[in-house]
Order: C-alpha cells, then structure tokens, then sequence
C-alpha cells in the first residue's frame, strides 16, 4: 500500500480549530483509532524537507499538524527557523492560540537563543555554586538568576498552559522539579526562617536542568 502524500503546511486558524472540534466529537474510525504518532515527526525533531520549504512566515507561528495522528488530538504545531517540531495545546484549559500574548510567549519559547540563554545561565550558577558557598555567593547575581529562571517558567506557563491536553507545562516531570526548586527558592528568600543549607540542596537540584536542556525534544 502506498504511503500517503505528506500534508503540506497550513496555517492554524479559527476554522481549523472548529474543524478539529467538529472531528473530535464524531466517533473515530478503526482506522483512526489504529493510528500511531510519526516518528519522523516527533516533538523536537527536525520536519523532514518532503513537506517542501518553510515560508517565513510561517516560523513560529501555529501551524495545522502535518502528522495525522495529531489532527483529532486539539493540538496545533510550531517550527522555528530551525524546522524544530513543538505541539501545543488548543484546548480550553490554555490561551486561545490566536491570543497575542500566548502567541508571543510561544515565539520566545520555540527560539533557539531562548534555551541557549537558559543553558548559559545555569552553567553560570553552577559555576557560581563551585567556587563560594550561597552565603558568601553575590545577592545580585542570585536575584539575577533566579529572575531568569521565574521569567522562563512563566514563559513556558502562558505558552503550554497549566493543566488538561497532551502538552500541558505539569505534564513534563522536569517542569515539576523545576517549578518546585524556583518557588522554594523565592520561599526562602523572602522567609524569615533561616533555610540557607536547605536553599542550597534546592539550587544543587538545579544542575539537573541541564539534562533535557541538552535534549531538544524533552525541553519544552
């Protein structure tokens, strides 16, 4: 049997959102339901070049997914300049992916030089942690820090959403541990108790931030 025409690249709209909605609702095929994700078209892999060229105005920007297991899932795709692959969620649980201020996170989010800035910057606290101990540590550079890292879960939140869909910012263990370490650490800053050697255990789980950072398709 011969492979289906790869789906060319459509821009995701109001009336493909309603289309989604409508085909969700009707009951699925034998066929749909043994349908299985693209491998070739995983989250954070490369869009192979037989769905043609991608137009610039189309990097960043929510696309209609090209993988026909994802077209009865409320989901939208995102490339960057890169052709990276990103899925979010359409569902009514986030942002309306036509909302500006999602639309803007997911644009910062789906950027190379956002996870390089990350990276860089716990390379630098790690860094930091190897030569003093967080006491005698900059005040400076660790509000710096754990600014960037505030900045980048909100960014994240507003982009994947916080609960319900495949592709929800909860729904990625590290997510988790890296929302816990932030909080405790903005916890232990403003708290009167002194947690110092315990705000160090936290940062120390920081370096762990540097696993799925090196691994495209797991950080998101």
């Amino acid at each position: 049997m011969a492979s289906p025409e790869p789906k060319r690249l459509v821009p995701f709209t109001r009336e493909s959102l309603e289309f989604m909605e409508q085909h969700i609702v009707k009951k699925h095929s034998e066929e749909d339901q043994d349908l299985k994700p693209n491998a070739d078209l995983e989250v954070g892999k490369e869009l192979p070049f037989v769905y043609g060229n991608l137009p610039q105005g189309m990097v960043s920007e929510p696309l209609e997914d090209v993988d026909p297991y994802y077209q009865n899932k409320n989901t939208f795709m995102v490339l960057n300049k890169k052709r990276t692959i990103f899925r979010f969620n359409a569902t009514w649980c986030t942002l309306s992916p036509f909302n500006s201020i999602r639309r803007t996170t997911i644009k910062i989010l789906v950027h190379p030089f956002f996870r390089l800035f990350i990276l860089i910057s716990v390379l630098t606290d790690c860094i930091c942690m190897s030569m003093t101990d967080l006491s005698k540590s900059s005040p400076a550079l660790q509000n710096t820090l754990l600014g960037i890292y505030t900045l980048e879960i909100l960014v994240k939140l507003t982009a994947r959403g916080i609960w319900a869909g495949s592709f929800y910012f909860f729904g990625d263990l590290w997510n988790w541990l890296d929302f816990s370490v932030t909080l405790f650490e903005h916890i232990t800053k403003y708290s009167t108790l002194n947690l110092t050697s315990i705000s160090e255990i936290a940062r120390n789980l920081r370096i762990l931030k540097i696993i799925p950072l090196n691994q495209g398709k797991k950080w998101h």
